[in-house]
């Protein structure tokens, strides 16, 4: 575990989470606003950026956790359509006709997660390198909005 002076103070958790909170449903990106922000900070925010990648960052932790947090909140919120959606893809395994809208929905859910899923498991700590860099992420964000 690291020492007390790599944890996260409770002023920096609050203003992480609200960060977070604000960012998460706006067409941004509030995991590269969360690695932007302690370079943008600098001083004690900066040591966060430096350890992104271990395993034992209380930074990264919370960034983790937020976003379980976040993707727990929005299926809870919007649990009636996601039963809906999960009645229709079991439906849709059962029998053999054309697909209602629901059904192509939630195969489409699934199509377009495996692919990421798959190789974001395969590059893992590749990817993680690479988006623990400020620079790299303010390019990606910056080409993003141009798209």
């Amino acid at each position: 575990m690291k020492s007390l002076e790599a944890q996260l103070s409770y002023t920096q958790a609050i203003v992480t989470g609200i960060l977070q909170g604000i960012s998460e449903l706006f067409p941004v990106s509030s995991l590269g606003h969360s690695v932007l922000f302690p370079a943008w900070i600098g001083g004690t925010w900066e040591r966060f950026l430096n350890n992104e990648t271990s395993g034992e960052s209380p930074y990264l932790l919370m960034i983790i956790a937020l976003h379980v947090a976040s993707s727990l909140t929005l299926i809870w919120f919007f649990r009636d359509r996601w039963v809906i959606l999960i009645g229709s893809f079991f439906s849709s395994l059962r029998k053999r006709r054309d697909l209602n809208g629901n059904e192509r929905l939630i195969w489409k859910i699934l199509l377009a997660t495996l692919p990421v899923g798959i190789l974001g498991i395969a590059f893992q700590d590749q990817v993680a390198d690479l988006f623990s860099d400020p620079f790299a992420v303010g390019g990606f964000l910056f080409l993003n909005g141009l798209l």
